[in-house]
C-alpha cells in the first residue's frame, strides 16, 4: 500500500505526518520505526511520526509516535505543525488540535511561518532530587525534568544525563521522562534536550515550555506574562518563545516549515 506523507519541522524538531482522516491507517511498530529511521532515504527519518485522525471536538486529532514506536501524549512543535496545516487547509487563523490529553488552540503568529500553540496549564510541578542534583519536574501533557546550571557550557552534559535518566525507575510508570538542562541569563535561556524514545533532538516544544515553567517556579525569571526566548543548542541552534499567562496557560511560539512531500510504500 502507498502512504502519502508530509515532512515538516517546527524549529528543527522534525516530523513525518500522515493523514488518516478519511481512511484508517494501521502501522506496525516495525513500520513506524522504519518510517522514522534516519537511514530511511525516502523520509530522511524524523523525531516523531504524526498521524492525523478525525475528531468530534476539534479540527483534527493528532496521534504521536516516537522513533522507537512508543506512543506519547503531547508534542508542542508537532501541535504547531499540525495547526499550520489545518490553518492552510481551512483558511482560518485559529484552529483546534485534539491530543490524548488535551484540546489545544493554535493561531497564526505575527510572522507568516510562525504558529502559537496554547499548551494549557502545567499539570504537575514539584522539586526532585535526582543523581544528587536538584531538578524540577513538570508535566506538560508529557513528563519533563529540568536541571538549571550556572555555566552555559554545562548544558552539554545532556547526552550523559539524558541517557541515564530517561528510564530512571522513578519515571517508568509514565514510560520514562524527557530531560532538559538549561542556563538562564539576563536576556535569554540556553538549553539542550533529550527526548525519551528519541534521544537528542534539535528542539522540543514541551521541553521549552517546561523550562520556562520551571524557571518561573524557581524564581529565575520574572513572572511578567511576557514571551521568553529560548535557544535550543545543537548542530543548528533553534529558537522558541514561551509565555506563561496570568491564567497560567503556557503559550509556545516558533517557526514551522514544510520540507517536502512523498509516498511511503508498505
Amino acid at each position: 500500500m502507498q502512504l502519502p506523507f508530509i515532512k515538516m519541522n517546527g524549529a528543527g524538531n522534525d516530523f513525518v505526518i500522515v493523514d488518516a482522516r478519511t481512511q484508517v491507517i494501521a502501522l506496525t511498530p516495525e513500520q513506524i520505526q522504519s518510517i522514522a529511521s534516519r537511514e530511511n532515504t525516502l523520509t530522511q527519518g524524523c523525531d516523531q511520526l504524526i498521524v492525523m485522525e478525525p475528531s468530534k471536538t476539534a479540527d483534527v486529532f493528532m496521534r504521536i509516535y516516537n522513533q522507537d514506536a512508543s506512543e506519547v501524549d503531547a508534542c508542542g512543535n508537532a501541535t504547531r505543525c499540525i495547526g499550520w496545516l489545518m490553518m492552510q487547509e481551512s483558511k482560518k487563523s485559529q484552529v483546534t488540535v485534539e491530543t490524548k490529553v488535551a484540546r489545544l488552540v493554535c493561531e497564526q503568529g505575527k510572522e507568516p511561518n510562525h504558529v502559537i500553540a496554547n499548551m494549557g496549564k502545567a499539570r504537575t510541578l514539584k522539586e526532585l532530587a535526582i543523581l544528587e542534583r536538584n531538578a524540577t519536574f513538570v508535566d506538560m501533557g508529557n513528563p519533563h525534568i529540568v536541571f538549571f546550571v550556572e555555566e552555559k557550557e554545562a548544558i552539554n552534559q545532556i547526552e550523559e544525563m539524558g541517557l541515564s535518566l530517561q528510564t530512571h525507575p522513578a519515571f517508568l510508570p509514565s514510560h520514562g521522562v524527557n530531560v532538559s538542562i538549561a542556563f538562564v541569563s539576563e536576556n535569554a535561556i540556553s538549553m539542550r534536550v533529550w527526548e525519551r524514545g528519541v534521544g537528542l533532538t534539535q528542539s522540543c516544544g514541551t521541553a521549552a515550555c517546561a523550562v520556562v515553567v520551571a524557571a518561573l517556579y524557581q524564581q529565575l525569571l520574572a513572572d511578567n506574562q511576557q514571551f521568553h526566548t529560548l535557544s535550543i543548542e545543537g548542530n543548528i541552534p533553534q529558537t522558541l518563545q514561551v509565555c506563561v499567562t496570568a491564567e497560567k496557560e503556557v503559550l509556545l511560539c516558533g517557526a514551522v516549515e514544510e520540507e517536502f512531500r512523498g509516498c511511503y510504500v508498505y
